[in-house]
C-alpha cells in the first residue's frame, strides 16, 4: 500500500490545514498546564493515579508536538520524506502507550478499592517505579520496532491520512491496534461497571449519594466506548473520503485530550486546586501593579521636594 493522491479541495485543504495545527497548539498548551498542576498530587500510593495521569500527559503532548509537524507537512503539500515513518511510528506509538496506561490506572484503582489496607503492601513504591520504567521502555521500543523495516506506519502528507505498511510483521500492530481499540472501549466500562457495583455492595455509594465519582465513571466509559465504535466500525458510515479524513483526524486529535479531561475536571480537589492556582496569580498581578503604582508616586513626591 502507499500514500493515497491528494483528494482534499483547495479550499478545504487551507481550512483543515489551518483547523487541525490550531487544534494541535491548543491541544500541547493544555498537556502543558495539565502537566504542570498534577505535579503536587503525584505521589506512591493511593495517589499514583495522578502520577499515571501525568505520564499520560506527557504522552500526549509528544502526540501533539509530532502531529503538529505532520499537520504543518500537510498544509504544506510537502512530498514524502523520511520523517513521515517517524510521525507515523509516533502516532501509533502514543496510542498504544496510552492505553496501557489507562490499563494501570484502572488496575491501580481496581487494588485500592477492593483491598485498601493491603494495597500499599503490595503495590510498593519499587513495584509502580517500575511500571513507569516499563512504560517509558515500552513507548520507544514501540516508536523504535515501528521504523524499522519489519513493521510500521507511515504518514502521507499530502492526504493527511495514514497507513500501515505491508511487511512480515504487520499482522502484530494490526493486532496491537485492534486490541488497544477493545481495550479502550470494553474493557474500560467493564472495569469501572465492576467497582461500581462492589462499591455499591460494601455500602461505600448510593445511587443518591457521590455523583461525582458516578458522573466521572459515566462519562469516562461513554468517552471509551464512543471512541472504539467509531475506530472499529467507521467504514460503516459510507462517507466520502475527504469528510471521513477530516472527522478521523478531528476526532483522533481530540482523543488525548478527552480521556483525561475527566479525570480531572470532575476531580473536586484538583479543579479546586486549578482555580486557586489562577486565582493566585491574577492576585499577584494586582500586587505587582499595586506595589509599581506606589514607587512611581513616592519617587515624584521625592523629586518634587528637592526642587
Amino acid at each position: 500500500m502507499e500514500c493515497a493522491e491528494p483528494f482534499f479541495s483547495d479550499v478545504a485543504h487551507k481550512i483543515v490545514g489551518v483547523e487541525t495545527i490550531l487544534l494541535c497548539i491548543f491541544s500541547f498548551i493544555l498537556q502543558v498546564i495539565l502537566l504542570k498542576m498534577t505535579h503536587k498530587f503525584c505521589g506512591w500510593q493511593s495517589d499514583f493515579s495522578y502520577t499515571l495521569l501525568r505520564m499520560m500527559n506527557i504522552v500526549g503532548a509528544i502526540f501533539y508536538a509530532t502531529e503538529f509537524v505532520s499537520h504543518l507537512r500537510f498544509i504544506l503539500s510537502t512530498p514524502y520524506a523520511t520523517i513521515d515513518r517517524f510521525i507515523g511510528a509516533v502516532f501509533m506509538a502514543c496510542f498504544l502507550t496510552d492505553t496501557l496506561i489507562g490499563m494501570c490506572l484502572v488496575a491501580h484503582r481496581v487494588v485500592y478499592t477492593i483491598i485498601p489496607f493491603k494495597a500499599e503492601r503490595i503495590l510498593t513504591p519499587v513495584v509502580l517505579k517500575i511500571s513507569l520504567l516499563f512504560i517509558a521502555v515500552y513507548f520507544v521500543a514501540m516508536t523504535c520496532f515501528m521504523c524499522t523495516p519489519v513493521a510500521g506506519v507511515m504518514y502521507c502528507p499530502r492526504s493527511m491520512t495514514r497507513y500501515i505498511v505491508k511487511a512480515s510483521l504487520t499482522v502484530v500492530i494490526n493486532g496491537m491496534n485492534t486490541v488497544s481499540n477493545y481495550l479502550v472501549g470494553i474493557s474500560t466500562i467493564t472495569a469501572y461497571t465492576f467497582l461500581l457495583i462492589f462499591l455499591f455492595i460494601r455500602g461505600n455509594i448510593t445511587f443518591r449519594s457521590n455523583a461525582e465519582l458516578r458522573m466521572m465513571i459515566a462519562v469516562m466509559s461513554t468517552i471509551g466506548l464512543f471512541y472504539f465504535l467509531y475506530w472499529e466500525f467507521r467504514q460503516l458510515l459510507n462517507l466520502d473520503r475527504q469528510t471521513a479524513t477530516i472527522i478521523y483526524e478531528n476526532l483522533t486529535l481530540f482523543y488525548y485530550d478527552a480521556v483525561i479531561l475527566p479525570y480531572l475536571l470532575l476531580n473536586k480537589t484538583f479543579r479546586d486546586e486549578f482555580i486557586r492556582t489562577f486565582s493566585r496569580k491574577k492576585q499577584e498581578k494586582k500586587v505587582f501593579c499595586i506595589t509599581v503604582a506606589r514607587i512611581d508616586s513616592s519617587d515624584r513626591r521625592a523629586s518634587s521636594a528637592k526642587k
